[in-house]
């Protein structure tokens, strides 16, 4: 009985010591966009700085197919992706540091060319931000 529950503090005290990461994103789960996968690891690397999320979304841009277009997405394209997201963060939490309101900032953004953005998604993103930002 003794060696089962110091088996158990034992296991238990390995875990606690082990830092949580953020899970993989589920690449090969059809039912999320490639969109989707990647700007989960995007945001969270810029707003938390965190290079390793940065990095994997990176790395994932080289694994991930488009399956909502006709030709298939390039790595270039996935690639040109973060660099919008970043763009966007960037934006938005410099709203925040001039004293601007959420809605402020997502009413006057515009996507950059070649780009488009439905306004609920862009006022929604932006909350998020403002949420996570300090």
């Amino acid at each position: 009985m003794t060696r089962i529950v110091l088996t158990l503090v034992a296991v238990a005290a390995i875990s606690a010591a082990v830092p949580a990461q953020a899970p993989e994103p589920p690449l090969a789960d059809t039912r999320l966009t490639v969109h989707t996968l990647l700007r989960e690891d995007v945001f969270a690397g810029f707003l938390q700085s965190d290079l390793a999320r940065l990095a994997r979304a990176e790395k994932n841009a080289d694994v991930l197919v488009n399956g909502h277009f006709e030709t298939t997405t390039t790595n270039a394209d996935l690639k040109d992706f973060i660099q919008f997201i970043r763009g966007y963060v960037k934006d938005v939490q410099s709203g925040k540091a001039a004293g601007r309101t959420v809605d402020e900032v997502a009413a006057a953004w515009k996507p950059p060319a070649g780009y488009t953005a439905q306004a609920p998604r862009v006022r929604a993103d932006a909350q998020l931000i403002f949420n996570e930002t300090r």
